[in-house]
This record gives C-alpha cells, structure tokens and sequence, in this order.
C-alpha cells in the first residue's frame, strides 16, 4: 500500500510539471494564433525578430542558472537560499553588460527597453524554476502560467484598439510581469553572506560548461528558424515561427515521458538500460505519430494556414530521432561526459545552419524541416554511437 500511495505521489508530481511545461509552451502558440486568426500571419512574421532577440539574450544572461541550481540544490540543501541569491546577482550583473552590448545592435533599437524588460523578467522566473521544482511548487507554477496567459490575451482582445506590434508586445510583457508577481511568492530569503566579487565571477565560471551546452541546444534546435527569420517573408516567418514552436513542444513533452524512466538510468546496468529504452522508444513513437497528425490539423484547420501533405511526414521525422538519443543523453552525463554531449550539439547545429543556408533559399520552409532533419538524425546517430562505446567500457 505504500509503494501505490509513493507511485501516487510521483505520478501527482510528473502530471503537475507536465501541465505546467505545456502551459508555457503554449503561451506564445496562444497569444500567435489569436494574433493570426485576427489580423494575419505578416503581422505575427513581423514580431518574430523581436522574439528571437528575446530568447537568445534570455540564454545568454541566464549562463546556465537552471542545471547549476538543479544540482546544488540536490547536493548542498542547506545553502538553497545562499545558492539562489548567489545566481540571481551575478545575473543581474550580466543582465547589465550585455545590455550596454545589445543597444548597439541597430535592428534592435525600435523595442530596446521592451526587450530589457521581458529578458529581466524571464531571467527573474527562470531563476525561480528550480526552486518550483524542488519543493514541488507545480501548484503557483501552473497558477502563474494560467493567469500570465490570461492577462496577454485579454489585453489583445478586450483592451488594444488594434492589434499591432507594439500591443502584442506589451500583452506579452504584462504576462511575464504578472508571471513573476506570482511566483515571488516561493522567492527564498534574502541572504548575501559569503556573496562578493570572487564568489560571483566564480559562479559564472562554474556555469559555463551549462551554458555553452545551452546555447548550442538553442542552435542545433532552432537554428534554422534564425536562417528562415533572414531569408523569407514576414508571411512564411510567422508560419514557422509557430509550427516550431509546436515542435518544440513536443520536444517538451519527450522530456516529460522521460521523467519516470530516468532516476533508474544511473543505477542500471548497459543491458538494463536498453531494456529501458524499448518502452520509451515505444511510447515516443506512438505519441509522435499522434502529435504530427495533430500538428497537421491544428495547422490547416485551427491556424487556417495551407500547408501540403509533405509536412505531416516532415514533422514526423522531424520528432521522432529525440526518442532515439533521448535516454543515450543521460547515460553520457551519467559518466560525465558533458563535453562530448556539447561537442555533437555543436557539429549539429553548424550541419543544421550551413543546410538551412543552403535549402531556404531554394524550397522555403520546407528546406528548414529537411535541414533541422538531417542535424537531428546526425546528433542521434553521434550520442547513440559514444553511449555505446561509454556501455562497453563501464561493463
């Protein structure tokens, strides 16, 4: 009885975080389709520029906060306080610098202060995830999200006259802001003791290696976004734009199947571990092929957007190669070999821009698929390849 009462509880657990992952995964997706449906998808196009500057500053002044609170969290409870407020100084120092850098970027210059503000708000809120996780807070999680989400939309539908650019930018910064009003309510108590300047440069010193891992995930991930955001029309942006976005969720939700299957990976044998993968790669392949037709008809039916029927086995094997490395991933930090996983990030994401640069161009989003394709299908092939060898050796 209580085994099922601790299944329970974890099982409690990994749905809470699953609905809290979706609900931010489909904020933008929201706040895009009502932007779509009303006013086009040139307009949705036209903010996409913003929104990659948003999420490149994003990964580069958060420098890794999440995995390194993740695991001193884990490894030295008793500093929580400490640790976070430790992070969340030296970020706001590097929030600093590499705004003074961002307001020579010329394209920028129309919403520098709006783009200061979402990144500072994003970086607060991520910053508080861990915590969130740690203490199972999904509950002001998914609160936050809902509320974030309702806020955006309300102020597009009920209080902007028209829906512009500068509109759907406020309504996205509004939610943030009130996203992070609500999640203060588990900010840990103020303590700066044993906080200088060494502490701090060293902080950001210890972070690299999850940050140099971050950005390349962004790039080998969405890399091809960024060739299409330079390439192709305002109409065709906003069409990938969301049809990423989406992808990216799924993405999400492929960690989330992990979940259950992970704490055993570090304890397993290499036989073991393939044993374990068989299931997930079962359930990755029946939930993919769920999610693309899915996609498909959210695309042609919700969004109103034309695509033909080459995108549903585009989409498909878009997915499914992450099922393939997914748990391959774990057993490379498993026997800390974190570099090797940045080295393969970054030989995919170079493959996946040099094809995007090449493929755009010609056949359009299309080429971005094919290109995000084939990188995926290299990194699986790398990972499985040196997980393998790292199984033989450890046997």
């Amino acid at each position: 009885m209580k085994v099922d009462k601790k299944n329970l509880k974890r099982g409690k657990w990994i749905t809470q975080e699953g609905v809290s992952l979706a609900l931010r995964s489909i904020n933008i997706s929201l706040v895009s389709l009502w932007v779509i449906r009303t006013s086009g998808v040139d307009i949705w196009g036209a903010i996409v520029t913003f929104l990659i500057a948003a999420e490149l500053m994003f990964s580069v002044v958060s420098w890794g906060q999440r995995p390194w609170l993740m695991r001193q969290f884990s490894t030295m409870p008793k500093d929580i306080n400490a640790s976070w407020w430790l992070v969340v100084i030296s970020r706001l120092i590097l929030f600093l610098f590499i705004s003074f850098l961002v307001s020579f970027i010329p394209i920028l210059q129309p919403y520098l202060w709006e783009l200061y503000a979402l990144v500072f708000l994003r970086v607060v809120a991520g910053s508080i995830d861990p915590i969130i996780q740690y203490r199972r807070k999904y509950s002001v999680s998914i609160l936050s999200e809902s509320l974030s989400i309702l806020l955006s939309l309300s102020l597009l539908i009920f209080y902007f006259k028209e829906i512009s650019v500068d509109n759907i930018i406020l309504s996205i910064i509004a939610g943030a802001s009130l996203k992070l009003l609500i999640l203060t309510k588990v900010l840990p108590k103020l303590t700066l003791s044993g906080i200088g300047s060494t502490t701090l440069i060293n902080n950001l010193k210890i972070s690299w290696p999850f940050f140099a891992l971050a950005i390349a995930g962004l790039f080998q991930s969405k890399g091809e976004l960024y060739v299409v955001n330079y390439f192709l029309s305002e109409a065709e942006i906003g069409f990938y734009h969301v049809l990423i976005g989406f992808l990216i969720m799924a993405q999400t939700f492929a960690g989330i199947l992990l979940g259950p299957f992970q704490k055993n990976i570090y304890r397993l044998k290499p036989n073991e571990v393939q044993n374990l993968k068989k299931p997930f790669v079962r359930l990755g392949l029946a939930s993919t092929i769920v999610f693309s037709i899915g996609l498909f008809l959210a695309l042609l039916y919700v969004y109103k957007f034309t695509p033909s029927l080459i995108y549903l086995p585009l989409i498909f094997l878009y997915l499914i190669p992450l099922y393939a490395y997914l748990i391959e991933c774990q057993v490379l930090i498993k026997h800390n070999s974190e570099q090797a996983l940045l080295k393969f990030n970054l030989v995919a994401a170079i493959i996946n821009i040099v094809l995007a640069i090449g493929l755009i161009p010609i056949i359009g989003v299309v080429g971005a698929l094919i290109s995000g394709i084939i990188s995926r299908i290299i990194l699986a092939i790398m990972v499985v390849h040196k997980s393998g060898k790292l199984q033989l050796i450890n046997d």
